[in-house]
């Protein structure tokens, strides 16, 4: 009988850019010492909640009016923040700067806060009337 058993563990505190290892122990109903302990299943926590599976990129040539792009993201649930900025800010740019819309250009059309992301790549349209 090859049946598949998933156990899910939650709340185990564990924190961001460390190695864990997990070990399942199976016996015999008794629960005795006589079972099999597994190997060591490695475990990384991402230092990032999330990531590009694609990079942004343009999807059509920029207009005065605004522009169209599209990325895709590593988790199936997230988040994302869009915006645009002058070139010459581009140093400035902080993760919270672009969660506040900091130097952001353009109306509230430009802007996209808590976007809905998944996987499935993501097509933005950021113009002066959306």
């Amino acid at each position: 009988d090859d049946q598949v058993t998933t156990v899910q563990l939650s709340e185990c505190g564990l924190l961001r850019g460390r190695y864990y290892y997990a070990f399942a122990y199976v016996t015999g109903p008794e629960g005795g010492l006589n079972g099999t302990l597994s190997p060591a299943v490695e475990i990384f926590v991402p230092t990032a909640s999330n990531n590009f599976a694609m990079e942004p990129r343009l999807l059509a040539t920029p207009r005065i009016s605004g522009v169209q792009f599209s990325f895709a993201a590593t988790q199936e649930f997230g988040l994302a923040w869009v915006m645009m900025i002058e070139a010459w800010k581009a140093h400035e740019l902080t993760i919270a700067g672009v969660k506040s819309f900091t130097n952001a250009v353009g109306n509230s059309n430009c802007r996209r806060a808590s976007l809905a992301i998944g996987t499935a790549t993501q097509e933005v349209v950021l113009a002066e009337s959306s």
